[in-house]
This record gives structure tokens, sequence and C-alpha cells, in this order.
């Protein structure tokens, strides 16, 4: 299955979170899986897994949980 993904901001108390969403290209309604990053982030290999999850037919999102974290 085709899918399309983005990156989303939601807000927070603590401000935007960014949040990698995969979903299947075609329309219609589908259940949704929250994917939990891994201690490295929403890495590639985390986007990959939610994609994979999506080619079989679900609504995925992986929120970058560390968003309150700074980069340096």
């Amino acid at each position: 299955m085709d899918v399309t993904n983005s990156t989303v901001q939601l807000n927070t108390p603590d401000g935007k979170m960014d949040s990698y969403v995969a979903q299947p290209r075609d329309a219609g309604t589908y259940p949704g899986i929250v994917v939990i990053q891994e201690a490295f982030g929403v890495n590639s290999h985390i986007k990959k897994v939610t994609e994979r999850i999506a080619a079989e037919g679900y609504v995925a999102i992986a929120p970058d949980i560390f968003h309150r974290e700074s980069g340096a």
C-alpha cells in the first residue's frame, strides 16, 4: 500500500512538539497507532517503522517526546 508522510506540530503545555505521521495514500478511515521513539529520538529507523505500519493500513504517528530537550 502506498503511504504519505509529513511532520506536524502538536501544541503542548511546554510548546510545540514535532510528530512524524505516515498514513495510507488512499482516502478512507483507518485505525491509528502511536509509535514510541527509541533513545535516539524520532530518527530514520523510527520513521521507517512508522511508514511500514502505515503500509499495513494504519495512520501512524511518532511524537518527539524529547521535544523539551535541547539539541546540543
